[in-house]
This record gives structure tokens, sequence and C-alpha cells, in this order.
């Protein structure tokens, strides 16, 4: 039988801070209670706090602002791939906006815990990002649909199955169009 691996107190924080999130105990734009009272109440060092603190700020779910403190800036990597996909839209950014075009489409599979649709954006990216890279096939248009992204991460959330699969559809109808008008001229 082989030995259960541990888990690090960094792990652990890491996944008590989440809970956090995700419960909505921590919305987006709430400071966390300072190092010290996090260290007390998890019952381990302000170090292995500070570690979790820095990997979830890495992550994009966290902002730390010095001698302001640390906040929760996104619930999930939805979020965090959404605000890329936006800002690499505004600054026209065509690399980034695809990397965060996929990372967005991953995200939620893995917020519905659908791993074959995780698995096939992932499988995805690497042709999609090549392709974009080698042929210069940017869609016109492209840019114009982040925000419908938004508006369909917001129904997600919302719960409204129809309109969600309307905002989908959208989307993909939209996409078709601006790849047909690409094709034509």
């Amino acid at each position: 039988m082989l030995p259960i691996p541990r888990r690090s107190l960094v792990d652990e924080a890491i996944e008590q801070f989440r809970e956090q999130i995700d419960n909505g105990s921590w919305p987006v734009g709430q400071r966390l209670p300072a190092e010290a009272k996090l260290a007390e109440e998890l019952g381990m060092s302000r170090a292995s706090v500070r570690e979790a603190t820095r990997a979830l700020v890495h992550a994009g779910l966290l902002s730390s602002r010095q001698w302001d403190g640390t906040f929760v800036i996104a619930t999930d990597e939805s979020d965090v791939a959404l605000r890329r996909r936006l800002g690499a839209a505004d600054e026209g950014d065509e690399a980034t906006f695809v990397q965060a075009d996929i990372d967005f489409h991953v995200g939620l599979a893995d917020a519905a815990h659908n791993r074959t649709l995780r698995e096939m954006y992932r499988s995805f990216s690497a042709v999609i990002s090549s392709t974009v890279d080698l042929n210069d096939c940017y869609i016109p248009g492209s840019i114009e649909l982040a925000h419908d992204h938004e508006r369909l991460l917001d129904v997600i959330r919302k719960q409204d199955h129809a309109a969600a699969v309307l905002a989908d559809l959208n989307i993909l109808d939209a996409q078709e169009s601006a790849v047909r008008n690409r094709e034509t001229h």
C-alpha cells in the first residue's frame, strides 16, 4: 500500500481562502483580515499564510497593495481570464487576447467540472495559438466580441441556462460571420 501524500500548510491555506471566496464570505472588493489574524484562525504560521496569499495573487484572485492590505479581485479563474481578455481587447493585443480567450473557456469548463470539455479546450489551445502565430489568422471583429463573453459569464453566474445557451450561440454566430467576412475580403 502506498502512503497517502500529506498536503502542505500552504495548500491548506489556499483551500481555505478559496472556500471563503467561493462561498461569498470574501466577495470581490473585500479586504482580507490581517496576516497575523488569518494565521491565528488557521492555526499556522504567518509564513504559510503569506505564501498562500502570494499564490492567489499570482493566480489573479487576490491583489496585495503595500500598506493597504490584500483584496479579492476575482472569484475564479474565469474572472481572471475574462479580465485579461477584455484588457487585451482594449489594447488590441491579439496574441494575449487569443490566449485569454482560451483560458476563459477552459475556466468555464473547470467551473462546470466538465473534464471532457476542459480537455477539449486544452487540446485545441496549442493548435489555435500556432495557427494565429503562423498564419496571422486573427479574425477581425474578435476584439468586439470580448464583451459578449462578459455577458455569457454573467448569465452563467445567474444560473440562467436558457440565456447562457443563447449568449453562447450569439458568440458562435458572430465568430462564424467574422470568419466568412474575412474569407470574402
